[in-house]
């Protein structure tokens, strides 16, 4: 039945649970008891999304006879600015307050089961305040935990700190637990006896720049964070589970890369170790220095969006003969139809039907690969040119070869000592690639023929 814009269902013979409220508006009072067909009704849940995406209610008053709030029950109603958790409260299920515009949350002593991200993308949230007669639940600097301090379950969004220590006794940091998009934390120390910290833990913490890990923790589950500002990631040398190789975080077995820092320096070229099987997802995500991968074919999946947001990468090396297993998005956002892709011979065929792989703009086969992490050491000018192209190198080119785009050899110089200067006014105008090698190396970059 329905009264003031608030529907409820029957669950007992004496109790209902308000099961919808997406038409109301302002402040609402929510009443402990209601009148329908001349009985009166206790009002003791909130159901699950009885609110729902409501974008017009402002505040909201809770009855003492409310004992449960269920899942999304406030979720994204982006304009609710302030709701009380009533003493008789006991269960709070997943994202109940997500995305609200709360400022501020007192969880009382009966509230002993709460769920996962109860204050997700809360960007106004500065505290947690949790009753110190709650059995389960405690603040800490208004970061919510267990109540024996092992565990982290949630950061606020809107806490206005820049650096972080995780409190000592802290074991784990739970799934998503700084997930939400917090704009200050730039600077975040994990301390020695965190031994774990769950999926997501600490994703879309968007300022992030340094972050700490501890030689007793053992994973994180996946993904780091997707900070575009991440310059650093410290490891314990005594870590027997995690190792940093070139700034760059790893598994101990080397066999999972699990983040690239987007400001990493010197990270325009970038060979990826032929231990790694998986590369984790948004590992290189806001990379935008990365101009060049060279992915080995030990690597067996790709997670997604592993390289999303990498605007300035240009050519990718893919070794497997066999398309590697990739996740939809896991090469988005990294402008393919301006990249050019290098395979193995004889898989051209497979990676032109491949997803993710086959919206490269020139998929080409070689057999060679980026030797290591550093500018190419030659270069092409003028480029473009209408008449003739020279090729200026620190050491001795032995020859070059002018290829199209698909890779198809047009012609082969063989140079005399001293000679760089190349004539190219019989090349139909066009874009063409100069494999040049240099003491038995092959080095290739464009050219423009006008």
């Amino acid at each position: 039945f329905r009264q003031n814009d608030i529907d409820y269902v029957q669950i007992s013979p004496t109790e209902v649970k308000l099961s919808k409220g997406d038409s109301c508006k302002g402040e609402i009072i929510i009443p402990s008891k209601v009148v329908y067909n001349s009985q009166e009704f206790k009002v003791t849940k909130i159901d699950n999304k009885a609110f729902l995406n409501n974008k017009s209610i402002t505040n909201v008053i809770l009855p003492l006879s409310i004992n449960y709030i269920g899942e999304r029950a406030f979720g994204w109603c982006r304009n609710l600015k302030s709701i009380n958790i009533p003493d008789s409260v006991t269960f709070i299920g997943d994202y109940a307050f997500s995305t609200t515009d709360i400022s501020s949350i007192f969880l009382p002593k009966n509230t002993i089961d709460i769920g996962f991200h109860l204050f997700y993308q809360c960007r106004n949230l500065t505290a947690i305040d949790v009753s110190s007669d709650n059995p389960n639940s405690k603040s800490v600097d208004g970061v919510l935990f267990s109540k024996s301090g092992y565990y982290l379950f949630e950061y606020p969004n809107g806490k206005q700190d820049k650096s972080y220590r995780i409190p000592e006794g802290t074991v784990k940091v739970y799934d998503g637990a700084f997930d939400g998009g917090n704009p200050y934390l730039q600077d975040l120390i994990i301390p020695e006896g965190v031994i774990n910290c769950g999926r997501g833990a600490f994703v879309n913490l968007f300022k992030l720049k340094n972050i700490k890990i501890p030689s007793t923790l053992k994973s994180f589950n996946g993904t780091l964070t997707s900070s575009s500002e991440l310059e650093n990631i410290e490891v314990s040398a005594l870590n027997p589970y995690l190792r940093s190789v070139g700034g760059v975080l790893f598994n101990a077995k080397l066999d999972s890369l699990i983040k690239c820092p987007a400001k990493l320096t010197g990270i325009s070229l970038y060979k990826i170790p032929n231990t790694v099987k998986n590369i984790e997802s948004m590992a290189f995500e806001y990379c935008e220095g990365l101009t060049t991968i060279d992915i080995p074919e030990s690597v067996k999946t790709v997670g997604w969006i592993a390289f999303a947001y990498c605007t300035n990468l240009k050519t990718v090396y893919s070794h497997s003969t066999i398309p590697i297993n990739i996740s939809v998005t896991g090469l988005s956002e990294i402008g393919k139809n301006n990249a050019t892709l290098y395979v193995p011979i004889g898989s051209k065929v497979l990676y032109e039907v491949a997803n993710e792989w086959k919206d490269f703009a020139s998929i080409i086969e070689i057999t060679t690969s980026i030797t290591e992490q550093k500018e190419p050491d030659f270069k092409i000018f003028p480029n473009p040119s209408t008449q003739y192209i020279e090729i200026s190198a620190q050491k001795e080119i032995s020859k070059v070869e002018i290829c199209n785009l698909t890779g198809e050899t047009i012609e082969t110089i063989t140079l005399k000592y001293g000679q760089h200067k190349l004539d190219i006014s019989a090349l139909p105008k066009g874009v063409y690639l100069a494999k040049v090698y240099i003491e038995n190396t092959l080095s290739i970059e464009k050219f423009i023929k006008k």
